[in-house]
């Protein structure tokens, strides 16, 4: 809930009888104009991470969003790549500890390298954060958006081939692929009339 605390939105949602919530283990919890609340795992005390926990009992489902923003886990150069990776690992203790049932993760664009050049160190990063998830009982689902095809980003969840990751479709990030963003215009893309040839 954006402008709002951490404890403040979770306590908001459970009044308002959401039965699942999503978390953000990225940010800050302090209430911020137009952002997300959020946290850094690494940064909590026992004593908030107890309180954390404490906060999602009672939600029948609980999920995390994996940090993204500024963050190029699959960089050529493995020790750019090293700080943005161990953000990654951060959110995906947090999402252990808290209990939640499954990540959301989005595959950054490589950098310094194509994506056809990486993606054999995207697949292996994905399957040792699988390996990870499998052993704490959580399922890490792979959001649309990039790769920017729909060939590419099925492709990657295949080759991936891990019984604990998965993948999820958010529908603002379909008009980025490429099959259907090049059967209309840019300036039509959310106008009824770009709406029709993306879904034939």
């Amino acid at each position: 809930m954006q402008g709002y605390e951490l404890f403040q939105s979770i306590e908001a949602l459970r009044r308002l009888g959401f039965p699942t919530i999503e978390i953000h283990p990225m940010g800050v919890p302090a209430a911020q104009p137009g952002k997300f609340p959020g946290f850094e795992f690494a940064r909590l005390a026992e004593r908030e991470r107890k309180k954390l926990r404490k906060a999602l009992e009672g939600f029948r489902h609980v999920t995390t969003h994996l940090p993204y923003s500024g963050l190029v886990p699959f960089a050529r150069d493995e020790t750019v790549a090293e700080a943005s990776v161990r953000k990654i690992r951060d959110a995906m203790e947090a999402t252990a500890y808290v209990g939640a049932e499954l990540a959301v993760l989005h595959v950054v664009a490589p950098k310094g390298w194509t994506y056809r050049e990486a993606r054999p160190s995207i697949v292996r990063r994905i399957r040792e954060w699988g390996d990870y998830a499998a052993r704490h009982r959580f399922t890490i689902a792979i959001e649309t958006g990039y790769p920017a095809s729909v060939d590419e980003f099925a492709g990657l969840v295949k080759d991936v081939g891990h019984e604990a990751v998965g993948c999820t479709i958010d529908v603002g990030h379909q008009r980025g692929f490429k099959e259907l963003s090049g059967r209309t215009t840019a300036q039509d893309r959310s106008s009824a009339a770009g709406v029709r040839p993306t879904t034939t």
